[in-house]
């Protein structure tokens, strides 16, 4: 008796668990960073019990393959990713999310000036605000540099923006623009 109550148990969790995972919201994309070089691309992976709760992440890889920058968000916080019901939508917004073919700066020299005692840059109206150590000098050279850079929405009004490093060839986040939302 106790051995076809355990087998019943057994069976009921299995059923459960499959259950579980077929509602489970999975979804992906890639994209070429063809400015950053031969092979660099950008992942995109979104993971959880529902599309609206998933979690998504962001991935940088060199040349070589490697995960050189990555960025882990809760999608309900960020605006392209926001509301997807489905695996479906949620792929197509993850594909949108990093895509590389239409970007709102092609390289850090279309990054916004930063005026000699400004507490930093501005684009139109809204703040462009540099990382924790990245000082006016550091990011003149970073715009002079006309490095490639990748900037996607990281909020509900701003998108965090990627460098590859002219001298070393790593990947940082330079900073975030504000935009209206």
């Amino acid at each position: 008796m106790l051995k076809t109550i355990a087998a019943a148990l057994t069976g009921a969790a299995l059923f459960a668990a499959s259950a579980l995972a077929a509602e489970k919201c999975t979804a992906s994309a890639d994209s070429a960073w063809d400015s950053a070089g031969k092979g660099v691309t950008i992942e995109a992976f979104a993971s959880g019990s529902k599309c609206e709760t998933a979690m998504a992440a962001l991935v940088i890889r060199d040349e070589t393959g490697t995960a050189a920058f990555y960025e882990v968000y809760p999608a309900e916080f960020v605006m392209v990713l926001a509301g997807m019901a489905t695996a479906k939508d949620l792929e197509a917004a993850l594909k949108s999310w990093i895509d590389t073919s239409q970007p709102q700066f092609a390289s850090t020299a279309d990054l916004p000036a930063w005026a000699e005692g400004a507490e930093y840059p501005v684009l139109g109206d809204f703040a462009f605000y540099p990382e924790e150590g990245i000082d006016r000098a550091t990011y003149t050279k970073v715009r002079d540099s006309k490095a490639p850079i990748f900037c996607y929405v990281q909020g509900m009004e701003s998108m965090a923006c990627v460098v590859k490093d002219a001298e070393n060839g790593g990947f940082y986040k330079l900073g975030v623009q504000t935009f209206p939302g």
